[in-house]
């Protein structure tokens, strides 16, 4: 049936634009609440997250949406976590509802890259970034970006790209005064000038790092790295005095700072100049000053290369027993990097400091050791086939315990149809017995009833007489009707089209309900049983349409494609609550008969809307 619905909406400009700016606001301070919280309560952090998408993607603000979509990505680089950075990358870049966005994801992508070691990939993604920016005219982007590609390049060992980079970078800044930026790129560009023929431009760009600071009073990793940079160049330059000036200033930033990895590194270099200037004391002095703020605070990398520096120092100062010391801590750190030079110092110490017998009983030891490693890994792998195997039979023994009792349903399904069938069959036989006792009994005795009353009042003017030749013309329609009803003849004479066409028919001339009947492609070869059984199905449903829904339509549609009948019944009547409803309305006797045709019934039912019933049958 044709469903109308009246959808009234009213704008109040205002009012819409006044609630999507609150909307917008409340995103931002969920936006703001991650970038407060960050790593410090993930799920806080994570639900924040949550709650912003949510409120955008409701309100359809797709620029907010992807807005946060934005800080994730940022979220989760700081967690270093590629696989979301990139998932959320992408989204970025597929998305249409903004170029900046898309930008976006392809710095994000490349920087991740970077971090994984890829750095040709890294660059492929910072290009297609960089064209982003520069085709919005974005600028402060474009000298971002080209500060990442000269980052990664220098990473990579391609100074000259990364010079080539780092210059392009500047244009933005000097041309709008930004001295923090271009204090940045002045530091990174002086890092490219790393021989000793270069070192004159390294100074250079590094001293202007160093004014910028001086003007701004700066004290900040900026200003740090620019003394510590120009120690390590006045070094090289063998002017001491000046480098070990430049090394104490960086160290009082750091103080200032209180960045514990600052400080160590300052004490690091000021003992390689003190090692350059063959002050051993003092060098291993700062060395292990810095050995220690790096162990303590979890500066591994930088723990290990200070450890190497105080070996060299202890065996130039003829300390083997220190230098040996350092030499074996430094095998506990980098025992998986170990490198040929550090296996042959190794080697001559133990020489020094060990008999020939110390060592096979250390040769013995790690045999042991790997002998029992060896064992223990093969019993882990017997209990992992064992563990494996043990849920193999589990999986086999429940798969075999579901397959029998699929079967046994199978059996009382198959069984509950047959019971069924047998049941319809004899309903059937039964009916068609009742309807030849009515068409041949009693439908003959009204005949002749009728005809007996005819002629004897024929020449007899008689208003009794005229009356009860009326009833005895009603009772044969009606005995005839219910015949039909019972057996309708013209389904087995002409097929189940003809047939649902003299039922509805005779269901609009009883005056009961306006019924239209439609068939599409209905072919006449249906099986007898199966013809019977859709007719039954929908002489069922007109007449619970008819009995219990008010209706005054009723439209009937059949239609037959390839190997599937569908059977669709509409009304505009009362409507019922369908599972609650169908053991009373006849809609049990319909599941039961389509359960033995592999049919599905929908029944879709609204008060104010009438019912639709939707069957579908597998022919």
């Amino acid at each position: 049936m044709t469903k109308f619905r009246i959808y009234v909406i009213i704008w109040f400009v205002f009012g819409v634009c006044n609630g999507q700016n609150l909307i917008e606001e409340k995103i931002d301070q969920y936006i703001d609440s991650t970038r407060y919280i960050g790593l410090k309560d993930t799920l806080r952090t994570l639900g924040y997250f949550s709650k912003a998408k949510e409120l955008a993607h409701t309100h359809k603000l797709q620029k907010a949406y992807y807005r946060v979509i934005r800080q994730e990505v940022i979220y989760y680089s700081m967690q270093e976590r590629g696989d979301r950075v990139f998932e959320l990358s992408d989204s970025l870049i597929m998305q249409d509802v903004d170029l900046s966005f898309k930008g976006a994801g392809y710095l994000e992508k490349g920087i991740t890259l970077s971090k994984q070691g890829d750095s040709q990939q890294s660059i492929e993604q910072l290009k297609k970034a960089l064209a982003v920016f520069e085709e919005l005219g974005d600028k402060k982007s474009v000298s971002h970006t080209l500060k990442v590609l000269g980052n990664v390049s220098f990473f990579s060992n391609s100074m000259m790209e990364a010079r080539h980079y780092f210059k392009m970078a500047l244009d933005f800044p000097e041309k709008n005064n930004d001295e923090a930026a271009l204090a940045g790129i002045y530091a990174n560009l002086s890092r490219t000038y790393g021989t000793y023929e270069e070192i004159d431009s390294a100074i250079y760009y590094n001293d202007k790092v160093l004014k910028i600071a001086y003007k701004n009073k700066q004290v900040n990793e900026i200003a740090y790295l620019a003394y510590q940079n120009d120690a390590d160049y006045k070094g090289q330059l063998n002017r001491y005095d000046e480098a070990l000036t430049s090394i104490d200033s960086a160290y009082a930033i750091a103080q200032v700072i209180n960045h514990p990895g600052m400080l160590a590194a300052a004490h690091q270099v000021k003992s390689t100049i003190y090692g350059h200037m063959n002050q051993p004391l003092r060098a291993i002095d700062e060395a292990e000053k810095a050995y220690e703020i790096f162990k303590k605070n979890g500066f591994q990398m930088q723990a290990i290369q200070t450890i190497g520096l105080l070996h060299g120092y202890y065996a130039s100062s003829n300390q083997m027993d220190k230098a040996y010391t350092y030499l074996k801590q430094l095998k506990v750190f980098t025992d998986s990097l170990n490198s040929l030079e550090i296996d042959q110092s190794l080697k001559g110490l133990r020489v020094k400091y060990n008999t020939a017998e110390n060592e096979l009983k250390i040769a013995q030891q790690e045999a042991e050791i790997i002998k029992r490693e060896n064992q223990k890994n093969v019993l882990v792998l017997l209990v992992i086939m064992l563990t494996i195997v043990s849920l193999l039979i589990i999986i086999v023994y429940k798969q075999q315990q579901k397959n029998q009792k699929q079967k046994i349903q199978a059996l009382e399904q198959e069984q509950e149809n047959v019971a069924l069938k047998s049941l319809m069959t004899g309903e059937e036989k039964e009916r068609a017995r009742i309807s030849k006792e009515l068409h041949d009994g009693i439908g003959s005795m009204l005949a002749a009833s009728k005809m007996l009353a005819s002629a004897s009042y024929a020449n007899v003017a008689s208003e009794n007489g005229q009356k009860l030749i009326d009833l005895i013309d009603n009772a044969s329609k009606e005995t005839r009707r219910i015949s039909h009803n019972l057996l309708p003849e013209s389904l087995l004479n002409k097929g189940l089209d003809i047939a649902l066409q003299d039922f509805v028919s005779a269901i609009n001339d009883s005056k009961q309900l306006k019924a239209t009947y439609q068939a599409i492609q209905l072919s006449d070869d249906l099986p007898q049983g199966l013809q019977l059984t859709v007719y039954r199905i929908i002489q069922e449903l007109i007449n619970n349409i008819i009995k219990h829904s008010g209706a005054t339509e009723a439209i009937v549609q059949i239609n037959q494609h390839n190997k599937t009948l569908v059977i669709t019944v509409e009304d505009n009547g009362k409507g019922f609550n369908y599972i609650k409803d169908k053991k009373g309305i006849g809609l049990l006797n319909i599941e039961s008969r389509l359960s033995l045709v592999r049919g599905k019934m929908e029944v879709d039912s609204s008060e104010s809307l009438g019912t639709s019933v939707y069957i579908e049958l597998e022919l």
